[in-house]
């Protein structure tokens, strides 16, 4: 910050002259350490900045506390998911009564501070991903969480934004952003991952490495080089379990196996590329058959073996019914001599069984049947089993999404839901209180290793959102030109420069290029008006340590350069342990430092009149107490007289 300096902008000269009082000082300005003044652009007015209050304590008294700390832009938020417990830190909106939100709401107008909102860090997705699955349920709680922070914000606030973050899936950094110049770790390469979901269970099925290997077998050719499929008797093709011709495998003549090759996803993709497939997606998909055909082909032919016993068994079983009827009718036609001689000829020739003096031919055939019951039955339920095994994963296969496909529906879902629900709440409250602004639901990009953090995905998001959102305000009977509009004003991204520098550790550049990528990221974003809220934090492009504004390495300057130029204004200072010392930064990364202006006479300002009068005093206490007090111990020669201090 600037201090003890009498000319800051055109409007102090005169006030003091250099050298009147204080004796010459140097021509350029004198600053503490870590000051950016000196290169600062022009100045944003401290109104325009605000802080975030603690998530983890009351929200009222936090209000109280930066209004005290001199903040004119508070942005209001929550830890806890559920229910809540203030003393636990896990807090939450519903936690705030009628009563509590009028006096939060009253603070802010009294004191002319604006507010804005920010949903529990605990819901940091939409799409509903849970540990390994992607549930309904969990959709539907994250969205109960968000619109109890907008119901909040509609009693609390006078417009402006609601955040949520927005982590929506797991997916590759390299596969996605390697023309970028980005990896995350040295052998990022060969083990990205590309997740397929099944879209009726919400599970993750499968995630295909780019090294994982399947074996293929070798197909013959046609002398054309086409590949050779298997016809049969009348030359129709021959399919397999997916409806596909089969290819007949090349074997090997001396062990009279069929041929096969191991093959990496990556080169597997290579060959489909150039056979004409653009997408990976369909790739991915294709390889994942691949995978699964192992399963198929054992499924399919357990079927079939266990079939041709299932077969068997109802064949003989029938043929014993017969048996059964036949030698009933000559049990009737014979005498009991006749039939006995009959029985003994019947059961040698039908039976294969040497039938003795005291043998019942009907146990015989009883005890047989109760064998041939037994044989079928075994064999209709492995056959059944195998069936279903090929018929489950031939589906599941068949209605396999990949997980952007998958989610990103879901996650754009939930958003849209979001802001039709801030617009009602906007339509209803400018009702009764015509200076309300506009609620917008703000998805907010945070860590590179889940979907949404990138710009480039934090704006197919918010696009992705808003057509939905005018899809939905078309159907309440609005024009689609007013239906764009409001969904525009209504779904806005809020910009996290801290968190999108930390993509720094994975570029592979240097700084200066870095710098360069992410302001032409900023540049796109503004262009398609994507950004209405900002969030300003500094760190040195690890992790997102939220270090004062301007002590970092983020180019804060430059950004907020081009914020300004957008018309984005909206800007909040996200402090950590620093607390209010992180807005004084930002006032001073904006070029709005705390300065003074003296005048002929009287003496000169010194730092600790302005932050440590405003703050709190540090001037040393006339008393000690504590671990620096001596103990009875050392009291007296040699150590210590024991007379007190003060």
């Amino acid at each position: 910050m600037s201090v003890n300096d009498d000319y800051y902008h055109a409007l102090d000269r005169g006030y003091s002259p250099i050298g009147d009082i204080y004796g010459s000082l140097p021509s350029d300005k004198t600053h503490q350490s870590g000051d950016i003044a000196s290169d600062s652009f022009a100045g944003l007015s401290p109104k325009l900045i605000g802080i975030s209050a603690p998530p983890m304590k009351d929200q009222l008294e936090s209000l109280k506390s930066r209004i005290f700390q001199g903040a004119s832009k508070v942005e209001l938020g929550f830890w806890g998911k559920g229910k809540g417990s203030m003393g636990q830190g896990s807090t939450n909106p519903e936690m705030y009564d009628k009563e509590m939100r009028q006096a939060i709401k009253e603070l802010a107008t009294i004191n002319e501070i604006n507010t804005s909102t920010h949903v529990a860090p605990a819901i940091g997705n939409w799409s509903g991903l849970g540990q390994d699955r992607f549930s309904e349920a969990e959709r539907e709680s994250n969205l109960r969480e968000a619109k109890k922070t907008i119901d909040f914000a509609a009693d609390v606030t006078s417009g402006g934004a609601v955040v949520i973050h927005t982590g929506e899936f797991p997916r590759s950094i390299w596969e996605n952003f390697k023309d970028e110049n980005f990896q995350m770790y040295g052998k990022e390469k060969d083990e990205s991952i590309h997740y397929l979901v099944d879209p009726r269970t919400g599970q993750i099925i499968s995630g295909v490495k780019n090294n994982e290997v399947v074996y293929m077998p070798e197909i013959e050719k046609e002398a054309d080089g086409s590949v050779k499929y298997l016809k049969d008797v009348d030359g129709n093709y021959v399919k397999n379990e997916y409806g596909e011709n089969i290819g007949i495998y090349k074997v090997d003549k001396s062990s009279n196996m069929i041929q096969v090759n191991p093959i990496t996803f990556a080169k597997y993709a290579e060959q489909k590329r150039a056979e004409g497939w653009e997408k990976t997606d369909d790739i991915v998909k294709e390889f994942f058959k691949e995978q699964q055909m192992v399963q198929v082909d054992h499924a399919t032919g357990q079927a079939k073996y266990f079939g041709d016993g299932y077969h068997r068994g109802m064949k003989d079983w029938e043929e014993l019914k017969e048996n059964i009827e036949d030698l009933r009718y000559m049990q009737e036609k014979l005498s009991p001599e006749q039939f006995k001689h009959f029985a003994r000829d019947f059961a040698a020739q039908k039976l294969h069984h040497r039938l003795e003096e005291d043998e019942d031919v009907f146990k015989i055939i009883d005890e047989r049947s109760d064998q041939v019951k037994r044989t079928f039955a075994y064999g209709r339920e492995s056959l059944l089993s195998g069936v279903k095994q090929a018929k489950e994963i031939i589906d599941r296969v068949n209605r396999a999404q990949s997980i952007k496909e998958f989610a990103l529906d879901r996650s754009t879902d939930s958003i849209s839901e979001l802001g039709m629900y801030v617009w009602t709440k906007t339509m209803a409250k400018k009702k009764v209180e015509p200076g309300f602004h506009d609620l917008f639901i703000s998805p907010e990009n945070i860590f590179p290793e889940s979907f949404g953090a990138h710009p480039r995905e934090l704006k197919e998001i918010v696009l992705k959102s808003r057509e939905k959102m005018v899809e939905q305000l078309k159907a309440r009977k609005i024009s689609e030109g007013e239906a764009k509009k409001l969904a525009e004003k209504h779904i806005k991204a809020t910009f996290d420069i801290g968190h999108a520098y930390i993509w720094r550790k994975y570029y592979q550049g240097k700084d200066e290029d870095f710098n360069d990528w992410l302001m032409d990221q900023v540049d796109d974003l503004t262009k398609d008006k994507i950004i209405g809220h900002v969030h300003v934090s500094d760190n040195f492009g690890y992790e997102d340590e939220h270090v004062t504004p301007g002590l970092g390495k983020v180019p804060i300057k430059e950004f907020i350069d081009k914020m300004k130029k957008a018309g984005v204004t909206d800007l909040v200072v996200e402090p950590a342990h620093q607390d209010y010392k992180a807005m004084l930064g930002g006032w001073r990364s904006f070029g709005s430092s705390i300065y003074s202006v003296s005048k002929p006479g009287i003496t000169r300002d010194r730092w600790t009149d302005i932050e440590n009068s405003y703050f709190g005093h540090v001037g040393p206490p006339q008393y000690i107490v504590g671990d620096y007090s001596p103990s009875q111990d050392f009291r007296g020669a040699p150590f210590y007289s024991g007379v007190p201090f003060e």
